[in-house]
């Protein structure tokens, strides 16, 4: 599922790819966001982002976590 955001830096559309490995979920995400750009014609500006989540203060994460972490993808749009 995808959401336009508004915040002070601009309208970002975000999506959270539900599976896979790092690689993975990026290129998802990559794919999500586009394809919700070109159905809502909504323009991208700038670079598509990935954020992966890791909680490092509950200290190291296991090899899995690392491997297949949380993404948020995110692209700010017109």
């Amino acid at each position: 599922a995808w959401r336009l955001r508004d915040v002070p830096a601009g309208r970002w559309l975000v999506v959270y790819p539900p599976t896979g490995d790092l690689a993975q979920r990026i290129a998802t995400g990559e794919g999500q966001l586009r394809e919700a750009a070109r159905t809502r014609r909504l323009t991208g500006k700038g670079p598509i982002t990935a954020q992966p989540f890791l909680h490092l203060q509950e200290g190291e994460p296991p090899a899995g976590k690392l491997a297949a972490p949380k993404v948020r993808m995110a692209w700010l749009v017109e």
